[in-house]
């Protein structure tokens, strides 16, 4: 299982990057690929990235943390999907903490795959990181 964490400075109250995290229909702005978000509701919400090679793909997800306005936590519906085949679970989980000038944000990704496919955790370990630095920036561009 491969867990990446990232975390940075947003200068903006603990309130303010809640309510940006908080609301899915915000993805595109701020997380990296998203191009839009659909069927949002109190329990998920599915995004649809774009792959490299210009090619929808969607991401159904669901809540699995709730704490306002300090946690965060979000997985990849795998059952039955498109993913279930290679992967076991997907989990990104967000921390908000006041600091002095801001908030501190902290995003993970924990990612474990099935059978042949754990021999590409490093590369997706990788992926990860990109993902999150991109992430990260793109919170912190936003305030």
């Amino acid at each position: 299982m491969a867990t990446i964490v990232r975390s940075g400075l947003v200068a903006a109250p603990p309130e303010a990057v809640w309510e940006l995290i908080a609301d899915a229909r915000s993805l595109p702005r701020w997380w990296p690929q998203v191009s839009r978000v659909e069927g949002v509701l109190p329990t998920g919400f599915t995004q649809v990235l774009v792959s490299p090679r210009g090619r929808p793909v969607r991401l159904d997800l669901f809540y699995t943390t709730v704490e306002e306005p300090v946690r965060l936590g979000w997985a990849l519906d795998i059952s039955g999907g498109q993913f279930d085949r290679f992967m076991a679970e997907w989990h990104t989980d967000f921390e908000l903490e006041p600091a002095s000038g801001g908030t501190r944000v902290q995003i993970s990704e924990r990612q474990s795959f099935r059978g042949s496919y754990k021999t590409g955790t490093l590369l997706q370990r990788r992926a990860s990181g990109k993902r999150l630095d991109a992430a990260l920036a793109g919170l912190i561009a936003v305030f």
